[in-house]
C-alpha cells in the first residue's frame, strides 16, 4: 500500500491553519499561566493595598469631643491633640522620606509577582542550583510581597496624615492667626526645608537691601515682622508686580537671552510694575545680570522692521509717538531676589543631596512663594505678552475672587495615558479620595472640598497627564499662598511622581493647581475657561494633508497662546517655542516651514509672439514673512475640548483636534503642532473657533514678537 503525501505537501491554506492553531495554542497557555499566576497572588498574599489605606483616618478627629464648644478656637483643640499624639520628629520627615525605598509594581500584584519569580529563577540559575519550584519559592516571595507591601502600606498612611495636617496648620496659621502658641514649633515640622532667613533683594542700581528687609512697592501696607518666617513672608509681601524665575539649566545663555527679549517686550507695552528676577547664586552671575539690566534700562538704538506698521495702525498716521522715549519705552523698576539662604541645607544637609531641591518645578514653586509681591504676574522665560496693558489684569472679577488666574494646556489627546503603567491610577486615587479636605475640615475649619466639576477631573477621571499651562500664572499671595506651600511639600513626595513626575529639566505644572485643590482655601481653582489656542497662519489648502483633512482649516506651530481672560477675542500671550526651533541652528525646520507655506499657482505669462501662456510658479509669500517673523500671526484657531476622538468613517476629517508632526523639523527641540476646527464629520455642530486677527491687532502682536526677537538696545544681533 503506497502511503499518500499530499498532507505533507506545503500549501498556503495549510500553513495558515497551522499558524493560526499555534497562536491559539499560545493564548489559550498564556492565559492559563496568566490565570495561575493571578490567582496564586490573590491565595498567597492576603494584603491589599488599596484596601489597607481606607482605614487610614485622621486620629485628631476620632474623638470630637474636643471641638464641642463651638467658640472655642478649633485650631487649638486640633494641634493640643496633635502633641500629644506625634513625637518630636517632623511631621514632614525628609530623611525618612528619601531613604524609603518601594516597588511601585506592587500596586500590580499579579505583575508583580511574575517579576520576582522570573528574578529569583534567574538568581537560581546564577547560583547553579538545581532544584524544582516549589514552596520553598512560593514562601520567598510571599514574605517579600508582605514586608514591601507593609512598608509601602505605612509610607501610604504618613502622607495621608501629614498632608492633612499641613493642610489644617496652612488655615490656622497661614490662612487666619490662631491663637494657638504652637505655630513656630509646628511649622518646623512641616516645612523643615524653609530657613529663618529671608532672600536676599538687589536693586537694579546695585543697592542691596539689609537682611529681612523687602522692596516697599504699597507705602500704604503696615509691615510687621513678627510671627513665623512663613508669616512674616505673608504680613511682608506688599505691592503688584512681576515676577520672572532663573531656572537651574545647561542652556543658561538660551534662557539670559530669552528673559531679555521678555523684558524688551515688557517695555514696548509700557509696562509700570516692578520686575523680581528670583534665583540662586549658582544659576546667575554678575555679567548676566549686567545684560538684564542693560535690556530693561538702556535706550534702544534701532527698531523692529514693523514698527512702522504699528505705528501707523496703533496711534494713527500723523500721531507723534517717539518709540526711544522713556514713555512710550519706559525703563523696567529691576529688582534680583537671591533664595539661596533660604533653604535648611545646615540641619538637613539632605537638602544638599537630593535632585527635588533644583528641579524646574520646585524653582518656580518657590519663586511664587519668596518674591515680595502680594499680587504678581509669574511669567516663565519662554513668555511672549501680547496685552498693552497688563496690569488690568489683576482687575479680572474672576481672578480678584479666587486670587488666582491659571490657564489650560493643549487639549491634545496626546496626553491621556492610554495604557496605565504600575501605579497611574492608584496614586490618582490616594490623591483624590484621601489627600482632599474632607468633611470635618470643611465643618471645623470653613475649608471647601473638591467640587465635582473641577477643571482636574481631566486629569483624575479620564487619565489625561496635562492640565496647566505654566508659562503664566496670575497670583494673589494672601489668598493662595497655603496652596504655594503644598505644592513645593508634595514635591518632595517621590512616590506621588509615579503621577505626577517631576524630572530635572522639565517643568510638571500640575503641582500647581493640586496644591490648591489639597488646601481647600478657595471654592474652586480658577482656571481660565479655553485651552491653549494655536495663532499663526493657514496652510495653504494644497498643502494641507489630505489624507486627513478635507473641508477643516489647519493651523500649525511650535508655540501655542492663550486667550486673554477679559476679551477671548485677544491674546493674551504666546510662547517662545517657534523662535527656539527657528533659530536653533537646524535648518530642517526653517527647511520644513519653508516647503509646508510655499504653495504653486498657475499665472499668465506674457510671450515674445504677443500670446499669454498658463505656466505654474511657487507663491513664497508665506515663507517670505516667516522668513522675517516665524511667529507671524494672522488668525486665531481655538480647537475643540476632546475627552476621546470622533471616529467618522465616510469622512475624512481629522479624529483629534490636535496632531504633533513628529517627521517635522527632525527632532526640533518643541514639537511642530497641526490645530484643526472640523472633528469627525463637517455636519457635526459643535466645531473649533477660528478668530481673525484685525490688522491692528496683527501689527500689534507682530511688532511685539520682532521687539522679542531683535537686541534694539544694540546694532548687531
Amino acid at each position: 500500500m503506497r502511503l499518500d503525501r499530499s498532507w505533507f505537501k506545503p500549501s498556503r491554506r495549510r500553513n495558515r491553519l497551522l499558524l493560526v492553531a499555534l497562536v491559539v495554542l499560545a493564548v489559550l497557555s498564556y492565559l492559563h499561566w496568566s490565570h495561575h499566576h493571578v490567582e496564586r497572588a490573590r491565595d498567597l498574599f492576603s494584603i491589599d493595598i488599596l484596601q489597607a489605606r481606607r482605614s487610614v483616618k485622621n486620629p485628631i478627629y476620632s474623638d470630637m469631643s474636643a471641638f464641642a464648644n463651638s467658640e472655642s478656637d478649633p485650631c487649638i483643640a486640633y494641634f493640643d491633640k496633635l502633641s500629644s499624639l506625634s513625637s518630636d520628629g517632623d511631621i514632614l520627615d525628609l530623611e525618612a522620606i528619601h531613604s524609603h525605598t518601594y516597588d511601585i509594581a506592587l500596586y500590580k500584584r499579579s505583575k508583580w509577582v511574575r517579576e520576582q519569580e522570573k528574578a529569583l529563577r534567574r538568581q537560581m540559575v546564577e547560583e547553579h542550583k538545581r532544584e524544582r519550584w516549589g514552596p520553598k519559592h512560593d514562601a520567598i516571595i510571599q514574605q517579600k510581597f508582605v514586608d514591601d507591601s507593609m512598608k509601602l502600606v505605612n509610607h501610604e498612611k504618613q502622607i495621608i496624615r501629614s498632608v492633612n495636617h499641613m493642610r489644617i496648620y496652612n488655615r490656622c496659621f497661614v490662612d487666619r492667626t490662631s491663637g494657638s502658641n504652637r505655630g513656630d514649633s509646628i511649622e518646623k515640622k512641616i516645612y523643615p526645608w524653609i530657613n529663618e532667613v529671608m532672600p536676599t533683594y538687589q536693586h537694579w542700581n546695585g543697592k542691596i537691601l539689609e537682611e529681612g528687609k523687602v522692596p516697599v512697592i504699597d507705602a500704604r501696607k503696615v509691615f510687621d515682622e513678627t510671627g513665623t518666617p512663613i508669616q512674616r513672608l505673608k504680613k511682608m509681601s506688599n505691592g503688584k508686580g512681576i515676577v520672572i524665575p532663573i531656572l537651574p539649566s545647561q542652556f543658561r545663555k538660551q534662557q539670559i537671552e530669552e528673559i531679555q527679549g521678555l523684558i524688551r517686550v515688557l517695555r514696548a507695552g509700557k509696562n509700570t510694575l516692578p520686575i523680581q528676577i528670583v534665583y540662586r547664586k549658582e544659576d546667575l552671575n554678575q555679567e548676566e545680570m549686567k545684560l538684564l539690566v542693560s535690556s530693561a534700562r538702556t535706550e534702544i538704538r534701532r527698531f523692529p522692521y514693523s514698527y512702522d506698521w504699528f505705528h501707523k495702525t496703533e496711534y494713527g498716521e500723523d500721531a507723534e509717538i517717539n518709540f526711544m522715549s522713556s514713555r512710550d519705552y519706559p525703563k523696567q523698576d529691576l529688582w534680583f531676589v537671591d533664595l539661596s539662604g533660604i533653604l535648611n541645607e545646615k540641619q538637613h544637609p539632605q537638602i544638599r543631596r537630593s535632585p527635588l531641591f533644583v528641579t524646574h518645578t520646585f524653582s518656580i514653586t518657590l519663586a511664587a512663594i519668596f518674591n515680595s509681591f502680594e499680587e504678581y504676574i509669574l511669567l516663565l522665560s519662554s513668555s511672549i505678552i501680547l496685552k498693552l496693558d497688563i496690569k488690568s489684569t489683576f482687575e479680572d472679577p474672576e481672578y480678584m475672587k479666587y486670587g488666582l488666574r491659571f490657564f489650560k494646556s493643549r487639549s491634545d489627546y496626546d496626553s491621556k495615558q492610554r495604557k496605565s503603567p504600575p501605579g497611574f491610577r492608584e496614586i490618582s486615587s490616594l490623591v483624590r479620595e484621601y489627600l482632599m479636605p474632607s468633611k470635618e475640615d470643611s465643618k471645623l475649619f470653613g475649608l471647601h472640598e473638591r467640587p465635582g466639576d473641577s477643571p482636574s477631573s481631566r486629569i483624575f477621571d479620564h487619565d489625561f497627564q496635562s492640565l496647566q499651562d505654566p508659562t503664566v500664572m496670575v497670583i494673589d499671595k494672601s489668598k493662595v499662598l497655603s496652596g504655594l506651600l503644598l505644592s513645593a511639600n508634595l514635591q518632595l513626595y517621590p512616590l506621588l511622581h509615579g503621577r505626577f513626575p517631576v524630572a530635572k529639566e522639565e517643568v510638571n505644572p500640575e503641582y500647581f493647581w493640586l496644591g490648591q485643590e489639597i488646601a481647600g482655601t478657595n471654592a474652586k481653582v480658577n482656571f481660565n475657561q479655553p485651552f491653549a489656542v494655536v495663532a499663526g497662519i493657514q496652510t495653504p489648502l494644497q498643502n494641507r494633508n489630505f489624507k486627513l483633512v478635507t473641508t477643516s482649516h489647519e493651523l500649525c506651530s511650535s508655540s501655542w497662546a492663550q486667550l486673554d481672560p477679559q476679551d477671548e477675542s485677544q491674546l493674551l500671550y504666546v510662547t517662545s517655542h517657534q523662535l527656539e526651533n527657528y533659530y536653533s541652528g537646524r535648518i530642517t525646520f526653517r527647511q520644513d516651514i519653508a516647503s509646508k507655506y510655499t504653495s504653486k499657482e498657475k499665472v499668465l505669462k506674457d510671450q515674445e509672439d504677443g500670446s499669454r501662456v498658463q505656466v505654474e510658479e511657487e507663491n513664497t509669500n508665506i515663507p517670505e514673512k516667516l522668513e522675517r517673523n516665524p511667529l507671524f500671526m494672522e488668525e486665531i484657531l481655538r480647537p475643540l475640548d476632546l475627552l476621546k476622538p470622533i471616529i467618522e468613517e465616510d469622512f475624512r476629517e481629522p479624529r483629534q483636534s490636535w496632531y504633533k508632526q513628529n517627521n517635522f523639523g527632525h527632532d526640533n527641540d518643541h514639537p511642530f503642532w497641526c490645530a484643526y476646527d472640523i472633528v469627525g464629520s463637517p455636519n457635526f455642530q459643535q466645531r473649533g473657533l477660528l478668530i481673525p486677527i484685525s490688522e491692528k491687532l496683527q501689527a500689534r502682536y507682530n511688532f511685539l514678537v520682532e521687539v522679542h526677537m531683535y537686541k534694539l538696545e544694540s546694532l548687531d544681533d
